[in-house]
């Protein structure tokens, strides 16, 4: 049995496979970001509920820490809390 195609006709078909599979493979990769960028974009978005009334409940220690940790807690915040001149700070002099 003789074969009909030859050697210059097998290459060109492997590149127009390779070509073909390349093709499919970046449709496929771009349908798949569309899908990803309409998942992440829902109707419900989230929102802002504005300044929270009453007492702010921040600055104080967390509940637990024990004697060291208190104490380390304590030392920052009073740091923390100094007023500092422009000659303690890190800025212009």
């Amino acid at each position: 049995m003789k074969h009909w195609k030859s050697g210059w006709a097998r290459v060109c078909l492997r590149r127009r496979s390779l070509s073909m599979a390349l093709a499919l493979a970046t449709v496929s990769l771009l349908v798949f970001q569309v899908q990803i960028a309409s998942q992440t974009t829902s109707p419900t978005q989230a929102k802002d509920p504005g300044v929270r009334g009453g007492p702010p409940g921040a600055g104080g220690p967390l509940p637990g820490l024990v004697g060291y940790q208190a104490e380390y807690f304590q030392v920052g915040k009073d740091d923390f809390e100094e007023a500092e001149e422009a000659a303690k700070g890190w800025g212009l002099v």
